[in-house]
């Protein structure tokens, strides 16, 4: 599981929010500890939302709390536990991620029973308790009330603006954001486009990166590391990844993200593709001014938009995921949008999530370029960074 996670993020970090260069989390139990009971497997299932994938314990090794899971969760359910402790795989995990050599391991098991059982038999198997509801970012959760907090605001009409004015539509908002890329016009006449740039990972490691995308959603990203060419690509249906002519099948909420990020123009298909559009007020981004939109993605995760209240530019994206153990969220901002034939791209794209951060910026971008279909399959010719 985890080689197949960093093969995809070296590459993938490049334009989605896939972290690189941390350990793997690989969870078990040591003898003296119970398997988890059937119905604690049921509601792991339930939680996840797919009955038909092969389960964690059928893929790796020593699995027992999370029996039941499908096994493409089981990356999800360990990223939301060390974003609510604000912690590393190292907190639980030694080198031999299936061991059992830490205590912190054997208390997060406990943890995880108290929490999926407390779930089941007050609010129906919803997951309105998680690890973040007691722990908010640290190791030891806080037992009493912090001294000073701030009062609740006084609720305001969230219709208006702090104007007074009336808030756009999100058909406002989203024609808006058309013509701050340049029009429907010229974005139409670009159905092409290669890339070139540099990274920085989320635990520092530096690398150039191409990426080569074509309309209306396949996208290859290849990232040159100082011992390593990696790749990783989607063909406007499937997902992949290759490193030292391994490819490896990316799915579950890899493959969703990697799939939103093949747009060739981010949140271009709005209107098409999204549910449930709401505007739901003012926010600031940095310094900026901005619109709040929320909305249902394709896959019924909730999504955050937030445009520019002055350049109608997008700011902001926030998606929400869903795991076996609670939701977590993925935040790109995008800055710096400069107009290359006409049509404005954001030059700077940083990712973050709860703890971690990670960035890409353009050097030049080539429009129109001449991308054959076959670029975007796992068995294409290696790229030359050096040449089209």
């Amino acid at each position: 599981m985890r080689r197949k996670r960093l093969l995809v993020a070296a590459v993938a970090v490049i334009v989605l929010g896939f972290l690189f260069g941390t350990a793997g989390a690989r969870e078990s139990l040591d003898g003296n500890e119970r398997a988890a009971p059937l119905e604690l497997t049921n509601a792991l299932r339930a939680a996840s939302g797919d009955d038909s994938e092969k389960s964690a314990e059928t893929v790796y090794k020593n699995i027992r709390v999370f029996k039941g899971l499908p096994a493409s969760k089981l990356e999800g359910a360990m990223d939301f536990m060390s974003a609510s402790l604000g912690v590393g795989c190292a907190y639980c995990h030694t080198s031999a991620f299936e061991q059992d050599d830490k205590i912190a391991k054997q208390v997060s098991r406990t943890m995880i029973r108290m929490t999926l059982e407390l779930n089941k038999a007050s609010f129906g198997g919803s997951l309105e308790v998680t690890c973040y509801t007691c722990h908010r970012g640290q190791p030891a959760p806080v037992a009493s009330p912090t001294v000073g907090a701030p009062v609740k605001p006084k609720a305001s009409d969230a219709s208006r603006t702090a104007s007074g004015a009336t808030l756009p539509t999100g058909d406002q908002l989203f024609d808006r954001y058309i013509k701050s890329l340049g029009g429907e016009a010229a974005l139409a006449k670009i159905t092409s486009r290669k890339i070139k740039g540099t990274m920085l990972t989320a635990d520092g490691t530096a690398a150039t990166f191409e990426a080569y995308q074509k309309t209306p959603n396949k996208l290859l990203t290849v990232a040159a590391f100082s011992s390593a060419v990696k790749y990783a690509g989607f063909n406007g249906t499937s997902a992949w990844a290759r490193s030292d002519d391994k490819i490896d099948e990316v799915d579950g909420e890899s493959h969703a993200v990697l799939k939103r990020d093949a747009e060739f123009y981010q949140g271009i298909a709005f209107k098409e593709l999204y549910k449930n559009v709401m505007v739901a007020g003012e926010a600031r981004v940095g310094s900026r001014a901005a619109f709040l939109l929320v909305a249902t993605a394709p896959d019924g995760s909730p999504e955050r938009f937030f445009f520019d209240a002055a350049s109608g530019l997008l700011l902001r994206r926030v998606r929400v995921t869903k795991t076996a153990l609670g939701e977590l969220s993925t935040q790109t901002d995008f800055e710096d949008y400069r107009k290359v034939d006409g049509v404005r791209l954001p030059f700077t794209t940083r990712w973050s999530t709860a703890g971690m951060a990670w960035s890409r910026k353009i050097i030049s971008v080539r429009n129109n370029v001449r991308i054959g279909d076959e670029k975007f399959e796992p068995l294409f010719k290696t790229v030359n960074l050096d040449r089209e």
